[in-house]
């Protein structure tokens, strides 16, 4: 039940932070003559070199959240590859999400790795029950989604995955691509 009321309050954050309609009018266009006048007139600023943290994938997990993992569960390899799958998940669901079909393939990858980390053969690696691993899988939500920004973009995920239904991938649960260091 507490599941039903978190999912429909989500649902409704989600609802009432999308934008109804645009903030602004679009601007009128230019015609081609004039607008390649302008650009002829005014000097090209120098282009900066791209950082080197711009250079990663946007759905990469962040150097934190790996550092993070790494403490936790480094001793375990197989956990730890697990939870690195729900972290490469989330940070899909953060990152690459825009529509309905964005949002499945992101909660498809976030159901198959919690499907990992809840397998017995995980769970027998660490030593620990189902509920041990839930609470690992809270706790790491709740440092993925730590920042404010991130936070928001996960509830928008939720809100455009709301009502689809994602397949149990049953053994196959931990034969998904190792997420590697960039």
């Amino acid at each position: 039940m507490p599941y039903l009321i978190t999912l429909c309050a989500s649902v409704l954050l989600a609802w009432l932070l999308w934008p109804a309609t645009p903030d602004t009018a679009p601007a009128p266009q230019a015609s081609p003559a004039a607008a390649a006048a302008t650009a002829a007139a005014l000097p090209l600023p120098a282009i900066p070199a791209m950082p080197v943290a711009a250079t990663r994938p946007a759905n990469a997990v962040p150097d934190e959240m790996q550092t993070w993992l790494a403490a936790r569960y480094g001793s375990n390899p197989l956990l730890h590859q697990a939870m690195q799958q729900l972290a490469a998940g989330w940070a899909q669901a953060i990152h690459e999400v825009h529509d309905q079909a964005s949002a499945h393939r992101a909660g498809v990858r976030i159901a198959r790795a919690i499907a990992c980390v809840m397998d017995p053969a995980t769970l027998e690696s660490s030593g620990q029950d189902q509920q041990w691993a839930y609470d690992q899988i809270i706790a790491a939500r709740a440092e993925m989604l730590s920042r404010p920004a991130d936070s928001d973009a996960y509830i928008r995920f939720q809100g455009l995955a709301a009502g689809q239904y994602f397949a149990d991938p049953g053994a196959e649960a931990c034969r998904t691509a190792p997420v590697t260091q960039p």
